[in-house]
C-alpha cells in the first residue's frame, strides 16, 4: 500500500530545528488515499492515520515552531497538526462556491472508520 508520507511529500522546513521559528498551516489536496505518516526518524517513533478518502478528501497541515506569539501560543509551543478534512477552504462560504462541501439530504448520515496508531520506525 503506498502512503502519503509528510516526511518524503512536504518541504523540508517542516522539519524545523528545535530553535527555529515558525508558523504554518496549508492544505493538500488530490490524496491518492486516506492515508497519513508522520515520522520521528531520531525518536524512532510515528503515528499512522487511515480514513476514507471519499469522506475526508483533503489534509489540513498546521506547525507551530516557536513562531506563534499571539494568543493562545505565546510562542511557547512546537507543534504539528495533521487533520484530515471533508471540504476546503475552511470558509464555508468560499467551500459552497467552490463545490467542495459534503453534501447530505435531510436525515440522512454518513458512517465512516477513522484509525490511528503509533508504530515504532526500525
Amino acid at each position: 500500500m503506498a502512503s502519503f508520507s509528510l516526511l518524503k511529500q512536504l518541504p523540508v522546513y517542516l522539519r524545523n530545528a528545535l530553535e527555529d521559528k515558525a508558523y504554518m498551516e496549508f492544505a493538500v489536496s488530490a490524496l491518492k488515499e486516506g492515508m497519513c505518516e508522520v515520522v520521528s526518524r531520531n525518536k524512532g517513533i510515528g503515528m499512522r492515520m487511515q480514513w476514507d478518502p471519499e469522506v475526508f478528501r483533503y489534509i489540513w497541515i498546521w506547525a507551530v515552531y516557536h513562531g506563534l506569539e499571539e494568543y493562545p501560543w505565546y510562542g511557547r509551543t512546537y507543534v504539528l497538526g495533521v487533520e484530515p478534512w471533508s471540504s476546503m477552504p475552511a470558509n464555508y462560504t468560499v467551500a459552497k462556491e467552490a463545490d467542495t462541501l459534503l453534501h447530505l439530504a435531510g436525515g440522512a448520515s454518513v458512517k465512516t472508520q477513522f484509525v490511528a496508531e503509533i508504530f515504532e520506525d526500525k
